[in-house]
């Protein structure tokens, strides 16, 4: 006997959202190419990594509270980012039972700090006898 496995059938509003997900996906990297897309989202943050952690939980499921907690700030310092990211057309609102949620273009690769040296020269600080070498851990934005 040769049983088929049943597939649950999808309804046909959850099909057209699955094609509208992969559409939307689709058109956000051509019009925001990855580069242009962290820079946007890296822009001006002090800890940018953490913003492209949030960035990407914009996944329709998070709540803006949710998404603040993980990058570490307050709900009233990620709502207006939120605001210019949804302007600049980069995230999306949905609403559904529970509020309002947001939807990224798509997920981004989260870029790794990386450690630069800097020479610290005698004259810059007090007492030193010869240049001293520091690290720092500073993210770095793509580069154009």
């Amino acid at each position: 006997m040769n049983k088929k496995r049943q597939e649950p059938e999808l309804s046909n509003e959850e099909t057209s959202q699955g094609v509208n997900e992969v559409m939307i996906t689709l058109l956000g990297r051509l019009a925001f190419p990855p580069d242009q897309l962290i820079r946007i989202v890296m822009k001006g943050k002090r800890t940018p990594e953490d913003y492209v952690r949030g960035y990407n939980l914009c996944d329709g499921e998070h709540t803006l509270t949710q998404i603040a907690n993980e990058v570490h700030v307050t709900h009233g310092t990620l709502s207006p980012i939120m605001s210019e990211w949804k302007d600049a057309g980069i995230i999306y609102e949905v609403v559904k039972k529970g509020g309002k949620f947001y939807k990224r273009l798509y997920k981004l690769e989260v870029p790794k700090a990386q450690k630069t040296e800097r020479v610290v020269k005698p004259e810059d600080q007090e007492g030193a006898s010869s240049a001293q070498t520091t690290q720092e851990t500073q993210g770095k934005l793509p580069s154009s």
